[in-house]
Order: structure tokens, then C-alpha cells, then sequence
């Protein structure tokens, strides 16, 4: 049963010695729980819950020369780092209390220009307990007598394990020497301690040969029906329903068959909150036998408290690792808390792993609080299926009734807050209102595995190494900012300092900082000959790839930011010079570069491969590279990112309207045709070729085109993305095109239609 299983666990875990016995220790960061059937014990997860203790800060002090050649008494550094800024301050004044120092070599390229760039700069390294406070902002910022200033205070203790653990991403480690953890702090099915960060090391760095894959993970899907109460204005909830699927895939399809899945659908009266209309109270007299012919599975509770209370027991044993939900962060979750907050639900913390019993304050999960609903949910990550379509899919509207016709091809009936009331007249009424509950968790279930969104999103935080959790939540930035974090603590930089509470912002201003891509004006009118789209492959990547762009290859580039910030003219500002050729390869074109070429590996395996589970992971894994590689531009324009640098991002932008007005110049002068728009990295160009038999020409036009602007470049490469063979422009980012393609079997040309920036709207005149 369990708990044998559970003892066993442990218990080769804490007598663990020989290579083969420790890999039965391993665990995986997703923290996998079992498939809640004793009899498969030997394909059995259990969740973890890892107490790490040991953690220490990271504090990298600038010292100051106490002569003109340069000298540094580290001694004297030494003395007014213990006397005046980390004991007392920082540090207890009691025996015991400690801290340790040693001179290390750290380079920076970053943003504040009074940091030397040297990338042998001598710093004296500064290691305590972490569970004691770094030193002030003012401190760190102004310094002392001999020190100007403190790195590295501004870092959490997460990001300092992350990075120092050289964690990417979910994936399997081994722990050492742990030990059951006496006192319960989660709900989770194994808990230990480690006494040392260094326990932990990651699987696939000290263990050769095939990687081990993931295990499946639990997911649980959840919708629920809320009704406003006609007193108390506050929403209720009324009606929950959950599906569970006990074997999610993580580098595949997952099996969609019901074996798999258990469902728990639940509702009750509407009690008071019926007052006011002419729904029932209670439930009627002949609702069982509705219930029995209808919907067996179905749970009558007799109030919201004990509907609440249901629900989480149950969440509690299926213990999964995903929660999915459509809106979950925007509003189920939030009300599901709420509720569990109001009617003082003991078992609220079920929601997550960590085991809580003390009730928040009312207001604790009100609108808005995404930091909350992230706390009570630890140890589960939340799937929103409205948010990860957002990040995925072009719509016009993003609710669940739109995706289910537009995705899963399947009518949906929409049933607000309002209409509540209605489906409380009769049993028939009542059981329909929970199938479609029950329905609606289906189609976000379906929209989980339609979107791969678990398998896409663990291979993003694998490349860049942050946390699964805050990559489901379309934190592109952040990613971003992880996968340098990790580069450049391999290259022994220091990282930018993270803005610290209390710390003065930048202003923010809708005013653009500096010159985006260029937009040609179009030449307006209806083009009965075929037109060409060309565009340049990953424009602003390769450009940094190209040219050599990156904060190590551009000494001067933090000045010209200070100067920049300084400007009440940001757009008049003077752009860096570019890098010298001689220039070694820096950081952002070397990771670029090594994510396009795992990207072309990866395709070239997926052009050969033909097990169907094999080309879906492929797949998923080259479309993970793709989005991060083209992301990797965003961190240096984008004014809240961590790496941000806007010299850097507007020399960027400048090379790119300089790449496409070369483009068009080469079209119209070298070739002799006319360019009729163009937009940031994509040109169009009318051939004067009306007649369908000489598509080949048109054709052979592109290539031309093609050939001739690619010979100036290493890396920037033009295409041919498309033929029109008719056109309406109308104005910028506005057109309408009728699309030509020629099939590749039978040589035939195959008609469709583009639109672009216009809405149609039907007016009847008559």
C-alpha cells in the first residue's frame, strides 16, 4: 500500500551509497506524484517536497584604489566590511555570527559605466547565511571608504540556487546524504532536508549516456459556475467540476482515452442567493432520479462550504503536479480562494503543496493579486489555457467559446454569472448546468493537449533555464533574462543589478526611446500582376549575429546609455559604433547562434524521422529554440528587463532599416523592378507579370532578388515568403491579397486569401 511504499522510498533514499542506488534517489523538479493505483507500484511517482538549507549570499564588493597605480589594501576593506556594514547592520552581534571574504576576478559589460570593464576586475567576495538581510541600497550604491561598491545584493536566494546549480529547467537531479523531515511542512507524499545546495547536482552533468525521459505528470482541469448573490454582491460558487488525467506526456502527445481519467463533478442549492428570482432554493424532490439517469457521477453537496471542502479533499489525493483552468490566474482560481477564505475552509492550502493553516485575511486574493494566488499554489504549476493561446494563437477573442469553434471544432454554450438562476426550475435543468460544467473542463483539457502546452513550454524553460511555472505564465523576458544569467555566470560576469524595493524606477513614457523598423509608404492601388514578399530570416537576431552585437564587444555602449538617459531627446541621440571585426565573438551572437544551430539540428532529425511520438517532440523542441532565438532582441529594448540596453537595441533597429533600404535599392536599380511597400524586414514587389503561365518568372525574379542582397551578408539571409497574385493595398499594414502557391506534385498553382489590418463589416442598404 502506500505507506509501505513510501517507507521503501525512503529508506533506499537514507541508505543510498553505491552509483546504482542513488539514481533510485533521483527526483525531478516537476515533483511527480503516483497514478493513485497500488498494484503499479513499480511505475509509481511520488511527490517531494526539498528542504534546502545551507543557502548563502553572494556579494561582490568593488574595492577602491588607494593610490594612483592602483593598489587596494584588502585588509583595510576587510576591517570596514566586518565593523560598519555587515555586523550589526546585516549580521547579529553574537558569537557564532560570522561571514567570510576572498579576492576574486569578475568581468562586467553592463549598464552602469562606473563599474571598470575589465574582465580581470579584482572584487572581494562576500559569502553569509542567506537568512540574514543584505546591506542598504545605500550602501551598495554609495559605497564606503575603501569600497565604491556592492554587486550581486539585489539577487534572490532562488536565482542564486538556480544559477549556481546550473539548474535548467525541469530535469532530473540527484540528491546525497538527505533526511526525513520530522516536522510537515506540505502535503506532499516524501519530505527531506538537505543541509548543503552542493547535495543537489544535476543528473545529466556527472552521468553519461542516454538521458533519463520524464515521467508523466498529473494534471487536473478545473471550471466552475458562479452566481453573483443578490445581497451580499459577492460571487459564489455554485457548480465545480474537475477532470483528472493521471499520465500527461512531456515530450509527446499525451494518450487522450479515459482510462486515464477520473472526473469529480459537484453542485448544491442556491440557497439565499436565490432570493430575488424565481429559481428554487433547494434542490427538488425528483433530482436523484434525474441524477441516476443522467449523470451518475454527479455529487449533490448541501452548501457551498462543504461543495469547497469536497473539492480539495479530493484535489488533495488525486496530489497533482498541473492545475489547468481557462482564466485561471484572471478569475477561477481567485474566486475558488476567495470562497475557501470566506467560509473559513480549513483545507484551503490543498490548493497547493504547502501545507498552510492558518487563513489569510479577506482581502489576501482580491483582483489583481497574482503574487497571491502564485504563494497558495506552490508546488503546482498553473496551466491558463486563455493566456498560453494568447502566447500561440492569432484570434480575435481568446474566450473558451471562440477556441472550442476555432481549435477543437466544437459548439459551445456560453452561460454568464447572470443566467445562474434560470437553470435552477426543474432537475433536468439543474443536471444540464453540471454537464456543462463538467463540458467545459473537457475542452480546456482538450485545448491542453490540442496546444501541447505543457511539452512546448518545458522545452522553453529548459533553454532558458528559469522556472516552468513563470514560463506558462508568458513570461518572455524572463526567460530571457535566465538564459543569460546562466551564460554569463559561466563566463564569471557579473549580471546586472536587480532593481531592489525602495529602488527610484525609470520613468515610464509612451513616447518610443529610439527609431523602431522602417515602413515604407506604400504605393497605394489594386495589382492585377503577381506580386513577391520577400523577408529576411529572424531579421533582428541575425543583425546581432552579423554585425557582433553584444554588451561585451561595446566598450562605450554604457555611456552612450547614460548620455540617452540624460536627453530629454532620446531619438536624437547619437548611436555606438559598431564592433571591430578583430572583436572576439561576443555573449548574444554566440548563444543566438548556438540556438540556430540546435534549431537546424533538431529539423534535420524531424525531416528524417518517421515514428509519429518522435517527430512530435522533435517538433515541439525546434519550435522552442525558434521563439527563444527571435526573442532574444526583446531584452535589450525592453526598458523592465534586467539586461536592458538601448543603445545596443536601437543600433540594432538601425541596421535593420539600413539592411531593407539596401534590399529595395538592389530590387529597383539592379534588377528593374518596382518595390510598392515595405515593413521592418519584408519588402513587396510588383513583377508587371499578369499571365499565370509564367509563374516560373516570377519566380526567378525573387531568386534573383534573393541572390543579390544575400551576397552582401554572412548571416542576414532574404527569402521569398510568399506570391500574390493580385492585390489590394490600401494603406499601411492594410491589405487584402489573393495567395498563389504552385503544388509541388502536381505543379499546379493553388489559390488562397490574405488579409491584413481589416475588418469586415457587412451594411445592408436596401
Amino acid at each position: 500500500n502506500r505507506r509501505h511504499l513510501k517507507e521503501r522510498i525512503v529508506r533506499e533514499i537514507l541508505t543510498a551509497s553505491s552509483s546504482e542506488e542513488e539514481d533510485k534517489s533521483t527526483t525531478n523538479q516537476s515533483n511527480n506524484n503516483n497514478n493513485n493505483n497500488p498494484k503499479q507500484q513499480q511505475q509509481q511517482y511520488l511527490s517531494v517536497s526539498l528542504l534546502v538549507t545551507g543557502m548563502t549570499r553572494n556579494l561582490f564588493v568593488l574595492p577602491k584604489p588607494d593610490d594612483d597605480d592602483g593598489n587596494v589594501d584588502f585588509m583595510a576593506l576587510h576591517q570596514e566590511l566586518n565593523d560598519k556594514v555587515l555586523i550589526g547592520p546585516c549580521l547579529p552581534k553574537t558569537v557564532g555570527s560570522t561571514w567570510a571574504g576572498k579576492v576574486v576576478q569578475r568581468g562586467y559589460a553592463f549598464g552602469d559605466a562606473s563599474i571598470p570593464r575589465d574582465t580581470n576586475q579584482r572584487y572581494m567576495k562576500v559569502k553569509y547565511p542567506a537568512k540574514y538581510p543584505v546591506p542598504s541600497l545605500e550602501v551598495c550604491q554609495n559605497g564606503g571608504k575603501h569600497f565604491s561598491r556592492i554587486l550581486g545584493a539585489g539577487a534572490s536566494n532562488l536565482e542564486n540556487f538556480i544559477i549556481k546549480r546550473k539548474l535548467m529547467g525541469p530535469c532530473w537531479i540527484r540528491i546525497t546524504n538527505p533526511r526525513p523531515n520530522t516536522v510537515s511542512l506540505s502535503w506532499c507524499k516524501l519530505e527531506l532536508i538537505l543541509d548543503d545546495p552542493k547535495q543537489i547536482q544535476r543528473l545529466d552533468l556527472i552521468q553519461t549516456g542516454t538521458p533519463k525521459p520524464p515521467p508523466p505528470v498529473v494534471s487536473v482541469s478545473i471550471k466552475l459556475k458562479t452566481i453573483v448573490h443578490p445581497k451580499s454582491h459577492k460571487s459564489e460558487i455554485v457548480s465545480i467540476s474537475a477532470i483528472c488525467h493521471n499520465s500527461v506526456q512531456l515530450e509527446t502527445a499525451s494518450d487522450e482515452n479515459t482510462r486515464n481519467m477520473v472526473q469529480l463533478s459537484l453542485i448544491r442549492p442556491l440557497g439565499n442567493a436565490a432570493n430575488g428570482t424565481n429559481a428554487l432554493p433547494q434542490f427538488p424532490r425528483d433530482i436523484d432520479s434525474e441524477i441516476r439517469t443522467n449523470m451518475p457521477q454527479l455529487q449533490k453537496m448541501p452548501n457551498e462550504r462543504a461543495l469547497l471542502s469536497r473539492f480539495l479533499a479530493q484535489l488533495g489525493m488525486w496530489d497533482p503536479d498541473v492545475l489547468c483552468g481557462h482564466n485561471a490566474w484572471g478569475w477561477d482560481l481567485q474566486i475558488l480562494l476567495c470562497r475557501c477564505v470566506e467560509l473559513k475552509v480549513p483545507l484551503w492550502s490543498k490548493v497547493g503543496r504547502r501545507r498552510k493553516t492558518k487563513l489569510p485575511p479577506l482581502s489576501h486574493f482580491a483582483s489583481g493579486k497574482d503574487w497571491a494566488i502564485a504563494d497558495a499554489i506552490q508546488g503546482r504549476l498553473l496551466c491558463d489555457t486563455y493566456l498560453s493561446a494568447k502566447d500561440l494563437l492569432r484570434e480575435t477573442t481568446y474566450s473558451l467559446t471562440n477556441l472550442a469553434a476555432t481549435q477543437l471544432k466544437t459548439l459551445r454554450q456560453d452561460i454568464e454569472p447572470q443566467d445562474i438562476p434560470q437553470w435552477f426550475h426543474t432537475s433536468k435543468d439543474i443536471v444540464h448546468l453540471a454537464r456543462h460544467t463538467l463540458h467545459d473542463a473537457e475542452l480546456v483539457q482538450r485545448l491542453l493537449f490540442k496546444l501541447q502546452i505543457l511539452p512546448l513550454t518545458k522545452q522553453l524553460t529548459c533553454v532558458a533555464g528559469n522556472l516552468w511555472g513563470r514560463t506558462l505564465k508568458g513570461n518572455r523576458a524572463e526567460r530571457n533574462e535566465y538564459l543569460l544569467l546562466h551564460e554569463f555566470h559561466s563566463l564569471k560576469y557579473l549580471p546586472p543589478e536587480k532593481k531592489r524595493k525602495g529602488e527610484k524606477q525609470e520613468a515610464s513614457s509612451s513616447k518610443a526611446k529610439y527609431s523602431g523598423g522602417l515602413v515604407l509608404e506604400p504605393k497605394k492601388g489594386y495589382y492585377d500582376s503577381f506580386i513577391l514578399l520577400l523577408d529576411f530570416n529572424s531579421l533582428y537576431p541575425s543583425i546581432i549575429q552579423e554585425y557582433n552585437l553584444c554588451f561585451t564587444t561595446m566598450d562605450d555602449w554604457a555611456d552612450h546609455a547614460n548620455n540617452n538617459a540624460s536627453s530629454s531627446n532620446n531619438n536624437s541621440s547619437e548611436l555606438p559604433e559598431l564592433p571591430e571585426e578583430s572583436k572576439e565573438r561576443g555573449v548574444l551572437p554566440r548563444v543566438i547562434k548556438s540556438l540556430v544551430d540546435r534549431r537546424r539540428v533538431v529539423k534535420r532529425l524531424l525531416k528524417n524521422e518517421t515514428n509519429d511520438d518522435k517527430r512530435q517532440n522533435l517538433d515541439i523542441r525546434q519550435k522552442a529554440l525558434k521563439l527563444t532565438a527571435n526573442s532574444m532582441y526583446g531584452c535589450l529594448g525592453f526598458s523592465h528587463s534586467r539586461f536592458y540596453a538601448q543603445p545596443i537595441a536601437a543600433l540594432v533597429t538601425a541596421m535593420g532599416r539600413e539592411t531593407l533600404q539596401k534590399s529595395v535599392d538592389i530590387a529597383q536599380e539592379s534588377v528593374g523592378l518596382s518595390v510598392i511597400y515595405g515593413d521592418t524586414d519584408s519588402i513587396m514587389i510588383d513583377t508587371r507579370i499578369t499571365d499565370q503561365a509564367e509563374y516560373s518568372q516570377v519566380v526567378t525574379l525573387g531568386n534573383k532578388v534573393k541572390a543579390e542582397v544575400n551576397r552582401l551578408y554572412k548571416t542576414l539571409e532574404l527569402e521569398i515568403d510568399g506570391t500574390f497574385r493580385s492585390m489590394l493595398l490600401l494603406k499601411k499594414k492594410k491589405y487584402a491579397a489573393v495567395t498563389c502557391t504552385q503544388d509541388s506534385k502536381t505543379g499546379e498553382l493553388v489559390f488562397g486569401k490574405e488579409m491584413k489590418g481589416l475588418d469586415l463589416v457587412r451594411r445592408d442598404w436596401c
